[in-house]
């Protein structure tokens, strides 16, 4: 190999380790963010979002609901029905399920109704660890309510 093949060769591979380890460090940064969110997502489930609810569920009981908030893996979910009401697909309750995503600190909520079973709007798309609050939630159950509610 004859040198100016050497001194290209040396300068691509040079680009490269230089490009490779940034990329590892943004993908590590990436991830202690996300370890971050989850860990702050997990304790404001526990201390904030469960607690916090509790007026909403008793509200509800005495109204002769049936509700129940429940921690899962990835957040909590918030069970609510009167009767015999049942989801889209007749197999569970009514429910908000928050769940923070995989890689992101965005918070999806879906909904599960009598008619449909899908995202609620703002959820997962402007719902982060840092903004949800147990306001914003109560407003999401309240609304839950209004649709399922007799009219």
């Amino acid at each position: 190999m004859n040198e100016d093949q050497k001194a290209r060769l040396a300068a691509i591979l040079s680009k490269d380790a230089e490009a490779w380890t940034k990329q590892q460090n943004d993908a590590q940064q990436r991830e202690a963010r996300m370890t971050q969110a989850r860990n702050e997502w997990t304790e404001k489930v526990q201390k904030e979002m469960i607690p916090g609810l509790e007026p909403i569920v008793n509200m509800l009981r005495d109204a002769g609901w049936q509700c129940d908030v429940i921690k899962t893996p990835e957040g909590f979910r918030v069970s609510l029905y009167r009767g015999d009401m049942r989801t889209y697909h007749g197999r569970e309750r009514p429910y908000l399920l928050f769940e923070i995503q995989h890689g992101y600190e965005y918070i999806s909520v879906t909904q599960g109704t009598p008619s449909s079973i899908g995202s609620v709007d703002g959820g997962g798309q402007d719902l982060t660890v840092g903004n949800a609050t147990v306001d914003r939630v109560t407003k999401m159950v309240t609304d839950l309510v209004e649709k399922l509610a007799l009219k």
